[in-house]
């Protein structure tokens, strides 16, 4: 958690939307730098908060210096979420915690500060509904206040295959699910699993899994849309990885699972935009008012079991590429009970 926090809290002091530009040019004030993603299944909420620095030594200097980096006060964090007509639904207090920092560079060099470091967290049930708004206020030791807001990701529905349906694998087409994300929503990323099952005898066996990653796309709540890979891709890599069974094993196709990673607008925009690496003539990129950085709602969403039918089970066992890696016909899956297994 503490290396991938201060990772991307470095990449929102490069990289940190649009109306709240801030003139890095002018002189010093007090600017903070905040990022926060929000997933309300987590059971735990982070808020990192740091500071802008500047002043008249060396800048490898002042980083070596935590009150350049941090508010050594504790700073008075909340999020209010409120439902679309402004009434406050509740409130989440945050409280202080310290924390560890990797500070060495690829050169094995120390280059900022590991001391004092610290994240504000709360383990409140975040409010999970579509109608809501979570805003972010964070009160600074001279009486600034910062805010943002973000909306929570509700709704998604996976159309094809739909719950209870099969999924169906073939030869040369492609492979994947159709969508709906949820209001709000402007990227997703897909893993798909497939799971097979070795079999030694009829009581003994083996799950095992292949993942196949879709990288994340730029995509529109509310609209059926749909990721896919080549099928063929999934046939490769079996026929790859996948030994001539031994003693008598036997092999079964298993379950699909799905696996949705869905970024709000805000956190997409900060994936795209840097999509061709840091350029410092794009403007700053932030929608935290009155400070850098990203206050973003994520989704992370597993569907899983999904059966394959039994035009599926029979290309496994049929197909002159496939069949000699001992997949069984459909026939036999009830006398192993493939159906019920995890």
């Amino acid at each position: 958690m503490t290396k991938s926090l201060v990772y991307i809290l470095l990449v929102c002091v490069i990289a940190v939307s649009c109306k709240t530009d801030i003139d890095i040019s002018a002189d010093w004030e007090n600017i903070p730098v905040v990022y926060s993603i929000l997933d309300p299944s987590d059971t735990i909420h982070y808020v990192r908060i740091t500071r802008v620095f500047s002043g008249n030594e060396s800048a490898y200097v002042m980083a070596m210096q935590p009150d350049s980096l941090v508010y050594k006060d504790t700073l008075d964090v909340k999020i209010k979420v409120k439902d679309e007509y402004n009434n406050l639904i509740k409130t989440i207090v945050f409280n202080r915690t310290d924390i560890e920092k990797d500070s060495v560079n690829s050169s094995g060099n120390v280059v900022f500060s590991t001391q004092k470091h610290h994240v504000y967290f709360s383990k409140q049930t975040l409010p999970n509904e579509s109608n809501l708004i979570y805003e972010l206020n964070v009160k600074l030791p001279d009486g600034k206040v910062v805010t943002s807001t973000c909306n929570p990701l509700v709704g998604f529905v996976q159309v094809n295959p739909g719950f209870g349906e099969k999924y169906n694998l073939k030869l040369n087409q492609s492979f994947g699910p159709n969508f709906k994300l949820p209001r709000y929503s402007a990227g997703v990323k897909l893993n798909i699993y497939f799971h097979y099952y070795e079999f030694t005898d009829e009581i003994n066996y083996t799950r095992k899994t292949m993942m196949f990653p879709i990288k994340m796309e730029r995509q529109k709540g509310e609209e059926e849309t749909t990721m896919r890979l080549r099928s063929n891709e999934i046939f490769d890599r079996i026929k790859t990885e996948l030994n001539p069974p031994e003693s008598g094993e036997k092999r079964f196709v298993g379950k699909v699972d799905y696996e949705y990673v869905i970024a709000d607008e805000n956190y997409a925009e900060q994936i795209w935009k840097r999509v061709g690496g840091f350029n410092y003539e794009t403007p700053p990129i932030t929608n935290i008012i009155g400070g850098y950085g990203l206050f973003a709602c994520r989704s992370h969403i597993i569907l899983r079991g999904y059966k394959p039918t039994d035009d599926t089970k029979c290309l496994f066992a049929t197909n002159p590429e496939l069949a000699y890696l001992g997949f069984q016909k459909a026939i036999f899956y009830a006398t192993y009970g493939i159906d019920s297994l995890p």
